[in-house]
């Protein structure tokens, strides 16, 4: 459920606790997975990556999840396979995020 996904995003972060990856499904009981995606980066600033999952390839439930702030959609059934290249997909941006944390560490 999206509620339960901003629930514990914020408290991970009340604590610290930084994210690389968001993996959330578009349909979910009280609040949507594109609802929650826009949540996750305009009040609460998550800048990792968001990879949403759908069932429906309609380009309609795409362009949605996309303009409300994931990153890129993948549709289900998911393999091992579609899963890594997905994660290798931003594997610079990983990299990149990890380095400024460092960065920021040591300043």
């Amino acid at each position: 459920d999206g509620t339960t996904a901003i629930a514990e995003m914020k408290n991970l972060l009340a604590v610290g606790t930084t994210m690389d990856i968001v993996l959330i499904d578009f349909v979910m009981i009280a609040m949507n997975g594109p609802e929650a995606v826009k949540i996750m980066r305009e009040k609460l600033h998550f800048h990792g990556v968001v990879i949403g999952i759908t069932g429906n390839a309609l380009q309609e439930d795409v362009a949605t999840f996309l303009q409300q702030g994931a990153d890129q959609i993948l549709i289900k059934p998911i393999t091992k396979s579609k899963l890594l290249d997905s994660l290798y997909s931003f594997k610079d941006r990983f990299i990149a995020n990890r380095f400024d944390q460092s960065v920021e560490e040591i300043t």
